[in-house]
């Protein structure tokens, strides 16, 4: 789970930065095709910034699957009746939301951090970026100073501000997820099964 995470997360966070840059209104057109809003990130910024908040990124997501999919096991193994081997879609259900809401809680500061650091010349008082040399090293790259500076502004509650949206979205999709990929993975089990059989005489 953290290998497969941290090769999708280093693989997609050019993407993910795209999206927080958009909703936080940094690119010059929300508006315009992606490839123009990441030639105009790139003029801007540099390089780097498309790659902004990688390491945070991979400090949110690595621990959220590590665990979610201990979780998600732990509940299905618990709620399972004996002697079934596919759980029902509701153990599913529930385990997912219930890992899921476990995980985000868990991981919600870096979650904040990500975007502080992603959106970093528009969070300049609150960041410490300087508006003309572009964002400081801390708020560029370090995941320590940015939570640091963000619990001496706003204290604890500044590191999961945001936290119930993020709960009510994550939970439901967990849910949703780990259901179809158990349906998914019985249908084809029932179905490779005959063939198996059919092959073997």
């Amino acid at each position: 789970a953290a290998s497969a995470r941290a090769v999708a997360t280093a693989l997609c966070v050019p993407l993910e930065m795209l999206r927080t840059q958009s909703q936080a209104r940094t690119v010059v057109d929300p508006r315009s095709p992606w490839y123009a809003q990441f030639r105009a990130l790139y003029r801007r910024s540099g390089l780097g910034a498309i790659w902004r908040g990688l390491n945070v990124t991979l400090w949110r997501d690595v621990p959220f699957s590590m665990i979610y999919w201990n979780g998600y096991e732990t509940c299905k193994a618990a709620l399972t009746p004996a002697g079934v081997a596919t759980p029902p879609v509701w153990v599913s259900f529930v385990g997912g939301a219930l890992s899921g809401i476990t995980a985000a809680v868990c991981t919600h500061p870096f979650d904040v951090a990500k975007t502080r650091i992603q959106t970093a010349h528009q969070l300049s008082a609150a960041c410490c970026c300087d508006t003309v040399a572009g964002p400081s090293p801390v708020c560029q790259a370090k995941v320590y100073g940015t939570l640091k500076m963000i619990f001496e502004t706003s204290g604890v509650r500044g590191l999961f501000v945001g936290l119930r949206p993020r709960v009510v979205k994550i939970a439901p999709s967990c849910a949703i997820m780990v259901s179809c990929f158990e349906m998914g993975k019985s249908v084809l089990s029932r179905l490779h099964l005959p063939a198996a059989r059919a092959s073997t005489n």
